[in-house]
């Protein structure tokens, strides 16, 4: 990181050498659209990333989307096509005020007005956009009861600016580098968690076609993991205990990196420790399972799930992270309104039980990759806090780097 040193800002506010732009001054605006979904043809499992706000999940780049256009789809609104390194801003309802930037030529949908920067650095302009979220957010929840920033309003809110490109470049730099550490340690747990998921089916799945090797036997997840349901009141509560709800399970990953404080929950929680597994017990949650990375407090409409003893961690978060585990729980859970499983139902699920000595060495194996995720995890919360405390200094003007 570049030596910051302080300048001097004026009177009005602007830091010296610096001016407030508008945003549709730094480039082309370009709110997207969806080609007509009726047209199959124009949708792909690969092509150009069509970006939604369900795509948005506070990463800096898009590197994979749920939908993809293929090269007619491309063409029928070709018009809103991105190039890589655009700015793309969700603009409409409850994802107001998320920011990301393309790695590829992209397309959105019409929730997102984009900026291609053209007299700018764009990396800078993604700062300065993602500093100024929270006033976007603000001016739309003002002005109708559908929260909404047209590409007017949008092309006209200001950010500061440096003249000089130099200054633009370095602060980039600074948080880029920072994301990117943020981005390879996720990059990172996803490779250890496919490896983790690659031996489990090697030793637990594949072999079944030909029946048990010896010395194991049929029998259900409850014979070797359990619910731990030690409930804590309200009023034993503290703030500086980690809470961690249904919105911050991960989907489809045991990664779980997001908590926050427990600050006013106001009704009964489920206590977990580090290590724990959680699983969320609602319809359609039950994707959402991961590795407690601290102790804490959860919502009871998640699973705190424990192996019976310390050897079955690894089997059992094997096949409570399952697809086909997915499917069990999907299927036997029971309510109209909000269904819902039970662990009852969940302790049911038929496994392959091999002798406690092969479940251990399994285990060994997986614990270092649980570690390693975990650590990563932590790392990254400190980057991130770095980044969000540094993050409006720089883009102010109140810390310089040249």
């Amino acid at each position: 990181m570049e030596k910051a040193i302080t300048k001097k800002i004026k009177n009005n506010g602007i830091p010296e050498g610096w001016g407030l732009k508008e945003l549709g001054s730094l480039g082309r605006v370009v709110t997207g659209k969806t080609p007509p979904t009726e047209d199959l043809n124009s949708f792909g499992k690969d092509g150009y990333p069509f970006i939604t706000p369900r795509d948005m999940h506070g990463q800096k780049y898009i590197r994979t989307a749920e939908r993809y256009l293929t090269e007619k789809g491309k063409d029928v609104v070709r018009n809103c096509l991105l190039p890589a390194n655009s700015v793309c801003v969700s603009c409409i309802g409850s994802d107001m005020g998320k920011v990301v930037m393309t790695d590829r030529p992209s397309i959105t949908n019409q929730q997102l007005n984009s900026l291609i920067c053209q007299h700018a650095d764009p990396h800078f302009v993604y700062y300065g956009i993602v500093n100024i979220s929270k006033r976007l957010r603000d001016a739309a929840f003002h002005s109708t009861a559908v929260p909404i920033l047209n590409k007017s309003d949008f092309s006209r809110f200001e950010i500061f600016v440096p003249q000089e490109d130099i200054e633009q470049h370095a602060i980039a730099k600074i948080l880029s580098d920072l994301d990117a550490k943020i981005e390879l340690n996720h990059q990172m747990n996803k490779t250890l968690e496919s490896i983790a998921q690659a031996i489990f089916k090697q030793w637990f799945v594949d072999f079944v076609e030909n029946g048990l090797p010896s010395g194991w036997e049929l029998g259900n997840l409850g014979d070797i993991a359990e619910s731990k349901k030690q409930a804590i009141q309200p009023n034993a509560i503290k703030s500086s205990m980690s809470y961690i709800g249904l919105e911050h399970l991960p989907r489809k990953s045991i990664a779980l990196s997001d908590w926050e404080e427990a600050i006013d929950l106001g009704s009964n929680k489920f206590r977990f420790s580090r290590g724990d597994i959680l699983f969320g017990k609602l319809r359609p949650y039950f994707h959402k399972v991961g590795v407690a990375p601290t102790n804490g407090v959860c919502s009871t409409d998640i699973l705190v799930v424990v192996p019976r003893k310390p050897e079955w961690f690894g089997l059992v978060l094997g096949h409570v992270s399952s697809d086909s585990f997915v499917n069990y729980t999907t299927n036997t859970s029971t309510g109209t309104r909000m269904p819902r499983t039970s662990w009852q139902d969940m302790a049911l699920y038929e496994i392959a039980l091999p002798p406690e000595t092969t479940a251990a060495k399994f285990t060994a194996q997986v614990n270092p990759l649980i570690e390693r995720m975990i650590f990563n995890i932590h790392e990254s919360r400190i980057l991130t806090n770095i980044r969000d405390s540094l993050l409006p200094r720089l883009m102010s003007g109140k810390i310089r780097t040249i």
